[in-house]
């Protein structure tokens, strides 16, 4: 699926940059939570054990001093150690936007690196618009809009066609000599052409 095809499927509006920066952040499957604490888990990034819950992301949450970041950590781990969630859900643009963002913020405070979030998205089945520019976005929706206009042509030359193949067959079946009905016919199609 293309990703103006994606956009129109999800119904996402906007300006071309804001829908891309959308789709940037889409996974191709919702992950169960428990996928996502098991990863975070074996990266020391969030355990529960006996003696509480540990890892470097509980170490960067005491030392933060953003209220957003911790907002969103709050979040994050209500979701999935708290089980509030079923999946973490990387195909819902609002979802998805907001799991990119704390990823992205956070994991490199906890010494992650690009490596340690594309193996985050690889959960989601990768993000299949990771890379996807405004200028590619454009040229997709351009080509779109132009099949579109020929389907429509196409479909009103069909019409035309079988309106002028049944008028011929009616004036068959009425007599009308073969110079008449090629006439009528040459007409009908002097008709669809003037409207491509």
């Amino acid at each position: 699926m293309t990703a103006y095809q994606k956009a129109v499927e999800l119904g996402l509006t906007g300006s071309d940059a804001e829908i891309v920066a959308v789709l940037q952040t889409l996974g191709n499957r919702d992950v169960p939570v428990l996928e996502v604490a098991t990863w975070l888990r074996e990266r020391g990034l969030l355990v529960v054990g006996f003696r509480g819950i540990t890892g470097s992301l509980v170490a960067f949450y005491d030392q933060c001093s953003d209220a957003a970041i911790k907002a969103g950590l709050d979040e994050f781990f209500a979701s999935v150690v708290g089980r509030q969630a079923a999946t973490v859900r990387f195909t819902d643009p609002q979802i998805a936007g907001r799991v990119y963002s704390i990823a992205t913020q956070l994991l490199p405070q906890v010494g992650g690196d690009a490596a340690m979030l594309e193996s985050f998205y690889a959960m989601a089945g990768e993000r299949p618009y990771a890379a996807l520019t405004v200028e590619q976005f454009t040229a997709e929706r351009d080509a779109a809009t132009i099949e579109a206009a020929r389907q429509v042509a196409y479909s009103e030359i069909v019409r035309r066609a079988n309106e002028a193949t049944s008028a011929a067959a009616a004036m068959l079946d009425s007599g009308a000599t073969a110079e008449e009905i090629t006439a009528a016919g040459f007409t009908g199609w002097q008709g669809a052409e003037a409207t491509q």
